[in-house]
């Protein structure tokens, strides 16, 4: 295009190169546009979901409370597992991590009306 703007300013009319510059700057402007949708097609944006079991955490940990036992033997006490109260903390557990994620929001009267 700058080849075009000199030579129109040097007033020379030339349709054929006019219109071969043209077809030139179309081509690579569709070129341009196809590498940039092949770079975006294989760039991914997220990451396929796993189960937490099967992340890599780190091998030492910090130890354990000494009455670590008797808090998890009182949890499974309240809430055995396949339990309605247990089913419904794992329920509210997903609805309040996908608020806090943003993955959808919720207003206050749909939060109680969750709960209730």
């Amino acid at each position: 295009m700058q080849a075009l703007a000199e030579i129109s300013a040097l007033d020379v009319v030339d349709s054929i190169l006019e219109a071969t510059i043209q077809d030139w700057s179309d081509r690579l402007d569709e070129e341009a546009q196809e590498q940039a949708q092949l770079s975006f097609d294989l760039v991914q944006f997220f990451q396929n979901w796993k189960p937490t079991q099967q992340h890599l955490f780190p091998s030492t940990l910090h130890p354990l409370p000494a009455d670590h036992q008797v808090i998890k033997e009182t949890w499974t006490s309240l809430f055995p597992q396949g339990s309605a109260l247990f089913r419904r903390y794992l329920d509210d557990l997903a609805i309040e991590t996908n608020h806090i994620e943003g993955t959808f929001l919720l207003t206050a009267a749909v939060r109680v009306t969750c709960r209730s």
